[in-house]
């Protein structure tokens, strides 16, 4: 957990991000020097192209500190993903799914329950559920997704609950299952299961299962962030979301973490099984310290949409 002192500063690096041009991410983690990573942690300002001091109007200069907390430049560019893969029954954390209507393909996420009804689902990202400021509750879920089924007739497996409105900073929905149709708490052919949730901790070590990338890790360096991402091919806007940032796990060295398709998935601490966060973005070959993912919180995404992990 962040220091209050830190927090506040955080907040106030937030504000002075959005507000300038070119910055497309703000949050707390480890500082970059030459592409290599220091354990010297502070506020990271993130932005599409690193540019000299001297090439910089005096008003586009970042600080080098906030409140005596020190200030970093992390070149960094961020887009969504999805898209799917293969018919699974029961259900499994990883498996693709989309709305049939909209035609959106991602990855299914933690397995829930709604504490209105009692009823079982799931959660994934609105961009992979919904798709569309005009999607609205009832539409059909299918596993796998509509890109993903080819010729055959969708499977519908749940239909669209509730979502969270992106300008809270979220990027989240909830499917409920239809009769007939089960679900397991376990990463998709990995047998982890998952025993209650734990808040993102920098240097904290992940792995999640996507419907692309499938089974991969990482590390947390990033926390308490907030960063821009285009929604315009969903019908939206730009929109600032909060979460964490999570980079390649220097023990497991892979080349990619995440790719388009994985939206949604779970990243999972593996030594104490607890859900951490839930994907929800990645890099675009930009920067020097690519490869890097967006995730959200879990806890955050079970509290806005009044869920308990099942």
């Amino acid at each position: 957990m962040l220091s209050q002192k830190t927090t506040t500063t955080l907040s106030k690096a937030l504000r002075l991000g959005r507000a300038r041009t070119g910055v497309v991410g703000v949050d707390y983690g480890f500082v970059y020097q030459h592409d290599e990573r220091l354990k010297k942690r502070g506020i990271r300002f993130h932005v599409a192209q690193k540019l000299p001091l001297t090439e910089l109007p005096p008003e586009h200069v970042l600080p080098s500190e906030l409140d005596d907390v020190r200030c970093d430049v992390v070149e960094a560019r961020y887009s969504l993903h999805g898209n799917p893969r293969e018919q699974c029954d029961p259900l499994q954390l990883g498996v693709s799914v989309g709305n049939v209507q909209r035609f959106t393909t991602g990855t299914m996420g933690y397995c829930v329950r709604d504490r209105y009804s009692g009823r079982p689902g799931f959660v994934s990202n609105w961009h992979v559920l919904c798709g569309s400021p005009d999607a609205r509750a009832s539409e059909p879920i299918s596993q796998p997704g509509p890109m993903h089924q080819g010729t055959s007739p969708a499977r519908i497996a749940a239909t669209v609950e509730r979502f969270t409105a992106l300008d809270v900073g979220c990027d989240a929905a909830l499917a409920l299952l239809v009769p007939g149709v089960e679900q397991g708490q376990s990463l998709f052919e990995n047998g982890l299961g998952i025993s209650g949730s734990e808040l993102p901790r920098l240097g904290t070590h992940l792995l999640k299962f996507g419907a692309t990338s499938l089974l991969t890790h990482g590390l947390i360096d990033g926390v308490d962030g907030s960063y821009q991402v285009d929604y315009s091919a969903f019908g939206d806007t730009k929109r600032w979301i909060d979460g964490i940032r999570i980079v390649v796990d220097p023990a497991h060295p892979e080349p990619e973490i995440s790719l388009a398709g994985d939206s949604g998935a779970a990243w999972v601490n593996p030594e104490t099984r607890k859900a951490v966060a839930m994907h929800f973005g990645g890099e675009d070959g930009l920067g020097p310290t690519a490869e890097y993912a967006l995730a959200l919180p879990i806890r955050r995404v079970l509290e806005l949409l009044d869920l308990e992990l099942a």
